[in-house]
């Protein structure tokens, strides 16, 4: 994956999610809602330990593995509503039903992120790396699936 797929996604992510005081608790902590062997299981290769960003932003938080790179960041209900709304003509907002209380991912290419809200809580999961968008949304459901349970 090139240095300029991975700040791209990065840039996206910021644009899409803003972290939010109304995050619930036990939501403020990405790393926490996430075990490391969780994500290894959902993407096929060993991770590395959870971490964050930046030591002081906790509501982002990253996984690798050789060729992956995996995040779940935590964002405001208004945010994720917001998020809905293409922004740009070859993105492509795809419903994803039955994750949490209400799910869509967004397509852009070869890049995916699915945005998961679940009562008061609203979250994205992504992995970059090259696979196919099937096999991406497929991945990220089974994480953002393990989220919604605990929330």
């Amino acid at each position: 994956m090139s240095h300029k797929t991975v700040f791209a996604a990065l840039v996206l992510a910021a644009i899409f999610t803003t972290p939010s005081a109304a995050t619930a608790q036990s939501s403020s902590d990405a790393c926490s809602l996430l075990t490391q062997a969780q994500v290894s299981a959902a993407v096929g290769a060993q991770v590395g330990v959870g971490v964050y960003v930046t030591p002081t932003f906790k509501a982002t938080c990253t996984w690798t593995a050789p060729g992956k790179i995996v995040t779940l960041m935590t964002e405001s209900t208004s945010a994720f509503q917001s998020g809905k709304t293409p922004i740009s003509p070859i993105m492509q907002i795809v419903p994803a039903p039955g994750i949490g209380d209400d799910a869509y991912y967004v397509v852009e290419s070869t890049i995916v992120m699915l945005y998961t809200k679940k009562d008061t809580t609203a979250f994205k999961t992504s992995i970059y790396t090259k696979l196919p968008v099937a096999t991406l949304e497929s991945m990220e459901s089974k994480l953002a699936q393990q989220v919604a349970s605990e929330l």
